[in-house]
């Protein structure tokens, strides 16, 4: 059965047009013609996740999955603000969300009506754009009786089609806010066809700033240039890892990336603070940062998660930043002087920049040498975060994808190597409040099944609700790393001498994780120790009849003092 009420039927054939079908809905009265319609159209693929802020992070999931944009659909009133931090994440990582709110009539807001707030533009520092329809109040008897002449209204026609535009065009979240008027459950046994949409476009021109011609890019001038390549988050296709190749080859770059690059196999520098913290404090250690300071920086992916490259790169006078490919070129050095196409620049590289090809060479002699010793640290390293972060990622199978919280795992994450197929973690905004529904939202896409979290505690314990919907699949796996607090401000310079830190930094608690994945069904199991997480991980990624929950508890107070040992080691 489909909604009585014309508007509702305009939204719903707008995003069949525009090939938005997956549609994330939590429960409300004001959203139900909406509900209605996309339940009732086989076109849809319909999740139902009642927490409005797991459902958006579970959209991102799958949006990060499918490489589509993906629709949150929820009622009127605070509901609409649960959506917020997940829409900061999807603004500032390039993912396309469309935000589908019902609302109130509007001469309902401000009167005292209950569930209403003032909903048009309310995210609209952090979207592409912010939209809201007129007020239909007409409603239809029965499908067999409307009439196709019915006047549409052309201004909705015009806001659908520039909203729905902006998302394929742009990969940034748009808002569309929709208000109807009770009765809302009038449903009638068929759909209408208010609009034909062949006359309209269904795409704009991309804004994309990337400039086309690269042969007056200021880094021609440039003699003997110290080339450094910075990969940040990134999902390279195979055209883009060919061209990724070819610029290396033909620039002889030192190459840095991270877990979250996802370029394995390349001859890098791919743990950046294994190589930069024990400079810190070496004995020329003065010298070789200078030495390592390039005069072009390349980029390419989106957010970095090291600190120290950051404030190394920061620091240099002169400095001349490119960056490449298709995502947003972010000025994160203060120095960003252009955005070309990577396969463009990669063919044409060689002609502009006259490099020092000692530069790269000194530099993976070093820390090939750094690697060795990272090895023998590993292999020695009593039981902590720093082994247990080793262990886990060390222990992933090759058809696993693995996503990281953020906090002290995605900082553990960048020393070791995992076989994971592919990794992710929510580096928009880097909140820890959305990885397991982040992660959840990706698994339930049928070729992403295998899919394991790796958690610090205080992420894990604060996105329970991610596992309260029907999409878990058996093969999803979670690790959590308890260290009964948020290890980070450990880790900090001078973070443990602020008064009140346990209380209120660290957060120390003595919760576990046993009675979630009860509640959930989730196979738990629990290991304080080197040889108990490895013999429950050598089965840990077996097939079972559900998802598998592995606590591993590590010792607080000792966690920091290794990782320190670890730089120490490697001077």
């Amino acid at each position: 059965m489909y909604s009585a009420i014309p508007s509702a039927h305009i939204v719903t054939s707008a995003l069949k047009h525009f090939g938005v079908t997956q549609v994330v809905i939590s429960p409300g009265s004001r959203n139900a013609p909406l509900i209605m319609n996309i339940v009732a159209d086989e076109s849809f693929k319909a999740f139902s996740v009642v927490d409005e802020r797991s459902a958006a992070f579970f959209a991102i999931g799958r949006a990060q999955a499918t490489k589509q944009a993906v629709a949150l659909l929820c009622t009127s009133g605070s509901a609409l603000l649960n959506y917020y931090p997940a829409i900061a994440e999807a603004y500032y990582s390039e993912i396309p969300l469309l935000v589908l709110s019902a609302d109130r009539p509007p001469e309902m807001v401000d009167i005292g009506d209950g569930q209403t707030i003032r909903q048009p533009n309310v995210f609209a520092s952090l979207l592409g754009n912010s939209f809201t329809l007129s007020l239909d109040r007409r409603v239809i008897k029965q499908a067999s009786d409307f009439d196709p002449s019915m006047p549409v209204n052309a201004e909705n026609v015009g806001i659908l089609i520039r909203a729905l535009s902006r998302l394929q065009s742009k990969r940034i979240p748009v808002h569309i806010n929709i208000p109807f008027e009770e009765p809302l459950y009038h449903q009638i046994d068929a759909p209408v066809g208010l609009i034909n949409w062949r006359p309209y476009p269904t795409d704009i021109a991309s804004d994309s700033k990337e400039e086309s011609a690269i042969d007056g890019i200021a880094v021609q001038q440039l003699t003997s240039a110290k080339v450094m390549l910075l990969i940040g988050v990134w999902d390279p296709s195979e055209v883009e890892k060919d061209q990724l190749r070819t610029l290396i080859q033909r620039t002889q770059a030192l190459v840095l990336t991270e877990t979250l690059s996802n370029t394995s196999g390349l001859d890098c520098v791919d743990s950046i603070d294994t190589l930069i913290a024990p400079l810190e404090s070496h004995d020329q250690g003065k010298v070789l940062l200078e030495k390592l300071k390039p005069n072009v920086i390349l980029t390419i992916g989106g957010m970095v998660v090291s600190k120290k490259i950051k404030a190394l790169l920061r620091s240099i006078n002169g400095l001349q930043h490119i960056h490449l490919g298709n995502t947003a070129a972010l000025n994160t050095y203060g120095c960003l002087n252009g955005h070309y196409d990577l396969g463009d620049f990669s063919q044409a590289s060689v002609n502009l920049l006259n490099n020092d090809t000692t530069y790269a060479k000194f530099w993976m002699d070093y820390y090939h040498h750094l690697v060795s010793k990272r090895a023998d640290f590993i292999s020695a390293a009593p039981f902590s975060d720093f082994k247990a972060f080793s262990q886990a990622l060390e222990a992933i199978p090759e058809a696993y994808e693995l996503h990281i919280s953020n906090s002290s795992a995605i900082r553990y994450a960048q020393f070791f190597y995992t076989p994971a197929k592919k990794q992710w973690c929510n580096r928009g905004t880097s909140g820890i409040e959305g990885s397991a529904s982040t992660a959840v939202g990706y698994s339930s896409v049928e070729m992403h099944e295998k899919t394991v979290l790796l958690t610090g505690d205080l992420s894990f314990f604060y996105d329970t609700n991610a596992y309260w919907n029907a999409y878990v699949p058996s093969s999803f796996r979670i690790i959590v790393i308890n260290n009964s607090g948020g290890g980070i401000f450990r880790i900090l310079p001078n973070a443990k001498n602020t008064k009140g830190f346990e209380t209120y930094l660290e957060t120390r608690h003595d919760k576990k994780a046993e009675e979630i994945a009860k509640h959930f069904d989730f196979e738990y199991l629990s290991v304080a120790d080197i040889d108990s997480m490895a013999q429950a991980l050598g089965s840990f990624f077996e097939e079972g009849k559900r998802p598998k929950l592995l606590e591993v508890f590590t010792p607080s107070n000792e966690n920091e003092e290794v990782l320190f040992d670890y730089f120490k080691s490697l001077k």
